[in-house]
Protein backbone atom coordinates (compact mmCIF):
# COMPACT_ATOMS: atom_id res chain seq x y z
CA UNK A 1 0.00 0.00 0.00
CA UNK A 2 2.92 2.31 0.05
CA UNK A 3 3.00 3.45 3.61
CA UNK A 4 6.45 4.14 5.30
CA UNK A 5 7.63 4.47 8.49
CA UNK A 6 10.68 5.81 9.76
CA UNK A 7 13.27 6.50 12.57
CA UNK A 8 14.51 8.96 14.61
CA UNK A 9 17.87 8.98 12.84
CA UNK A 10 16.42 8.95 9.17
CA UNK A 11 14.49 12.10 10.55
CA UNK A 12 18.05 13.50 11.60
CA UNK A 13 19.50 12.47 8.21
CA UNK A 14 16.80 14.34 6.38
CA UNK A 15 16.81 17.26 8.45
CA UNK A 16 13.01 16.83 9.16
CA UNK A 17 11.29 16.74 12.20
CA UNK A 18 10.11 13.09 13.14
CA UNK A 19 6.21 13.69 13.11
CA UNK A 20 6.92 15.20 9.55
CA UNK A 21 8.65 11.74 8.25
CA UNK A 22 6.78 10.87 5.08
CA UNK A 23 4.10 8.04 5.39
CA UNK A 24 3.95 7.37 1.37
CA UNK A 25 6.96 5.95 -1.04
CA UNK A 26 5.36 9.26 -3.25
CA UNK A 27 6.44 11.85 -0.82
CA UNK A 28 9.86 9.90 -0.04
CA UNK A 29 10.78 10.05 -3.18
CA UNK A 30 10.19 13.65 -3.32
CA UNK A 31 12.16 14.46 -0.44
CA UNK A 32 15.50 15.97 -1.46
CA UNK A 33 16.60 15.99 -5.60
CA UNK A 34 17.98 12.80 -7.18
CA UNK A 35 21.88 13.28 -7.35
CA UNK A 36 22.32 10.84 -10.69
CA UNK A 37 25.59 12.87 -11.14
CA UNK A 38 27.09 11.57 -7.56
CA UNK A 39 27.84 7.69 -7.01
CA UNK A 40 27.24 4.69 -9.61
CA UNK A 41 23.87 5.22 -10.05
CA UNK A 42 21.93 7.48 -12.74
CA UNK A 43 18.33 6.59 -11.34
CA UNK A 44 16.96 9.88 -11.59
CA UNK A 45 13.28 8.87 -11.13
CA UNK A 46 13.04 7.76 -7.52
CA UNK A 47 9.20 7.22 -7.35
CA UNK A 48 9.61 5.35 -10.21
CA UNK A 49 11.76 2.96 -8.90
CA UNK A 50 9.98 2.35 -6.04
CA UNK A 51 6.74 1.61 -7.56
CA UNK A 52 8.57 -0.96 -9.82
CA UNK A 53 10.01 -2.90 -6.46
CA UNK A 54 6.24 -2.82 -4.70
CA UNK A 55 5.07 -5.00 -7.72
CA UNK A 56 8.93 -6.80 -8.65
CA UNK A 57 11.40 -8.73 -6.86
CA UNK A 58 15.18 -6.75 -6.83
CA UNK A 59 17.05 -3.90 -5.32
CA UNK A 60 17.37 -0.34 -6.24
CA UNK A 61 19.85 2.07 -5.33
CA UNK A 62 19.00 6.10 -5.18
CA UNK A 63 21.62 8.62 -4.46
CA UNK A 64 19.40 11.98 -3.53
CA UNK A 65 20.97 15.49 -2.15
CA UNK A 66 19.45 16.94 0.87
CA UNK A 67 19.68 20.40 2.55
CA UNK A 68 19.69 20.69 6.27
CA UNK A 69 18.17 23.24 8.39
CA UNK A 70 21.52 24.61 8.52
CA UNK A 71 21.69 25.55 4.69
CA UNK A 72 24.55 22.66 4.69
CA UNK A 73 23.92 20.07 1.79
CA UNK A 74 24.05 15.87 2.74
CA UNK A 75 24.38 13.56 -0.05
CA UNK A 76 22.17 10.69 0.60
CA UNK A 77 22.73 6.77 -0.35
CA UNK A 78 19.48 4.62 -0.52
CA UNK A 79 19.53 1.05 -1.44
CA UNK A 80 15.98 -0.24 -1.40
CA UNK A 81 14.92 -3.93 -1.59
CA UNK A 82 11.65 -5.65 -2.78
CA UNK A 83 11.05 -8.89 -0.08
CA UNK A 84 7.85 -11.32 -0.67
CA UNK A 85 6.44 -12.88 2.73
CA UNK A 86 6.74 -16.62 1.53
CA UNK A 87 3.48 -17.49 3.44
CA UNK A 88 1.05 -14.90 2.89
CA UNK A 89 2.54 -13.23 -0.62
CA UNK A 90 2.59 -10.51 0.67
CA UNK A 91 5.19 -7.74 -1.01
CA UNK A 92 7.57 -5.68 1.40
CA UNK A 93 9.71 -3.06 0.33
CA UNK A 94 12.72 -2.07 2.86
CA UNK A 95 15.25 0.27 2.67
CA UNK A 96 18.09 2.00 4.34
CA UNK A 97 19.59 5.55 3.87
CA UNK A 98 23.65 6.35 4.48
CA UNK A 99 24.98 9.72 4.95
CA UNK A 100 27.93 8.94 2.33
CA UNK A 101 28.88 13.10 2.32
CA UNK A 102 32.02 12.77 3.83
CA UNK A 103 32.73 9.78 1.93
CA UNK A 104 32.03 11.94 -1.46
CA UNK A 105 34.18 14.17 -0.19
CA UNK A 106 36.82 12.07 0.96
CA UNK A 107 36.41 10.84 -2.97
CA UNK A 108 36.86 14.00 -4.45
CA UNK A 109 39.73 15.25 -2.30
CA UNK A 110 41.55 11.81 -3.45
CA UNK A 111 40.79 12.18 -7.38
CA UNK A 112 42.08 16.00 -7.15
CA UNK A 113 45.27 14.69 -5.37
CA UNK A 114 45.23 11.66 -8.17
CA UNK A 115 45.45 14.87 -10.68
CA UNK A 116 48.17 17.10 -8.72
CA UNK A 117 50.06 13.80 -8.63
CA UNK A 118 49.85 13.09 -12.94
CA UNK A 119 50.22 16.86 -13.63
CA UNK A 120 53.50 16.48 -11.04
CA UNK A 121 54.74 13.46 -13.40
CA UNK A 122 54.25 14.84 -16.47
CA UNK A 123 55.85 18.28 -15.44
CA UNK A 124 59.20 15.92 -14.34
CA UNK A 125 58.91 14.17 -17.65
CA UNK A 126 58.83 17.54 -19.72
CA UNK A 127 61.59 19.09 -17.10
CA UNK A 128 63.79 15.63 -18.07
CA UNK A 129 63.08 16.22 -21.59
CA UNK A 130 64.04 19.83 -21.58
CA UNK A 131 66.97 19.10 -20.03
CA UNK A 132 68.45 17.31 -22.04
CA UNK A 133 67.89 19.54 -25.01
CA UNK A 134 69.53 22.23 -22.98
CA UNK A 135 72.64 19.19 -23.23
CA UNK A 136 72.29 19.38 -26.44
CA UNK A 137 73.26 23.11 -26.65
CA UNK A 138 75.80 23.29 -23.99
CA UNK A 139 77.71 20.71 -25.25
CA UNK A 140 77.67 22.28 -29.18
CA UNK A 141 78.89 25.63 -27.40
CA UNK A 142 81.37 23.44 -25.51
CA UNK A 143 82.49 21.81 -28.99
CA UNK A 144 82.38 25.15 -30.77
CA UNK A 145 84.68 26.53 -28.40
CA UNK A 146 87.37 24.16 -28.49
CA UNK A 147 87.06 24.14 -32.16
CA UNK A 148 86.13 27.44 -34.37
CA UNK A 149 86.59 25.62 -37.48
CA UNK A 150 83.10 23.75 -36.79
CA UNK A 151 80.68 26.40 -35.70
CA UNK A 152 78.83 25.79 -38.73
CA UNK A 153 78.01 22.37 -38.12
CA UNK A 154 77.29 23.20 -34.33
CA UNK A 155 74.60 25.83 -35.47
CA UNK A 156 72.85 23.28 -37.27
CA UNK A 157 73.03 20.96 -33.95
CA UNK A 158 71.62 24.16 -32.47
CA UNK A 159 68.74 25.16 -34.39
CA UNK A 160 67.77 21.30 -34.33
CA UNK A 161 67.78 21.36 -30.53
CA UNK A 162 65.93 24.36 -30.23
CA UNK A 163 63.40 23.25 -32.43
CA UNK A 164 62.94 20.14 -30.52
CA UNK A 165 62.22 22.32 -27.50
CA UNK A 166 59.85 24.57 -29.08
CA UNK A 167 58.00 21.47 -29.87
CA UNK A 168 58.21 20.16 -26.50
CA UNK A 169 57.01 23.47 -24.72
CA UNK A 170 54.05 23.66 -27.18
CA UNK A 171 53.14 19.77 -26.43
Amino acid sequence: NGEVEGSEGLAHMLSIPFYELPTSLQQLAHIGRPAGDIGNVAEVDILSGYNELRTNDGAREFTRIVSGEDGRQRIVRERVESLSDPVTGDRYVMGIMLDVSELAQAQALAARAEKLDSIGVLTGIIAHDFNNVLAVVKASIDLAERNPASIATRFDTLRRAVSSATALINR
